[in-house]
């Protein structure tokens, strides 16, 4: 089900949503749907947390700081790139959150909190090695490389290549290392 959403937000977009959309792509009725989710927005957080995660093919820990964020940013700009249904749907959730408390709350937990889990467990290993500052806050410094990564590519102003993902990670971390990777 949550495949055939996917793929539904990546080939129409949100419009394409609708829980008989995604029932008669996934070969299961809507009531199986409904027992899994609540609302035709609580499959759509799901679906879009799923195509933006980034699946990186070295384990953790085996690279670092700055080489796991330079793949992660790049990976997401690529599959933004690539599907822009989903960046579409990305900026229509985000708008209607602005006026829906609740839709914000539940986009921080069924996708912020998943796609930056990873990337945190990425600064807990380089602040447990003494790489970064105590103080550092690594919410922040997320925020700052994906909310300008989506800032880019929605209003379309500059390409978001290899050089943007690697020029934004350099500044942002210039800000919590200890010392210079």
């Amino acid at each position: 089900m949550l495949e055939a959403a996917g793929a539904l937000l990546e080939r129409d977009g949100l419009p394409a949503m609708t829980m008989e959309a995604i029932a008669r792509r996934s070969g299961v009725s809507k009531a199986t749907i409904y027992r899994w989710w609540s609302s035709k927005e609580a499959v759509t957080l799901d679906a879009l947390a799923e195509r933006l995660a980034v699946r990186l093919p070295v384990a953790p820990g085996a690279r670092s700081l700055r080489g796991e964020l330079v793949l992660r940013l790049r990976s997401r700009a690529a599959m933004l790139r690539a599907h822009p249904a989903i960046l579409q749907t990305l900026a229509a959730v985000q708008s209607r959150m602005a006026g829906d408390p609740d839709l914000g709350a539940a986009y921080h937990a069924h996708v912020s909190e998943r796609l930056h889990g990873e990337s945190r467990a990425a600064f807990g290993r380089a602040r447990r090695a003494g790489q970064i500052r105590a103080e550092a806050d690594v919410d922040v410094a997320l925020d700052l490389l994906f909310g300008g990564l989506y800032l880019r590519l929605l209003q379309g102003l500059e390409p978001c290549g290899d050089d943007f993902a690697e020029r934004a990670v350099d500044i942002v971390l210039r800000g919590v290392l200890i010392s210079p990777e």
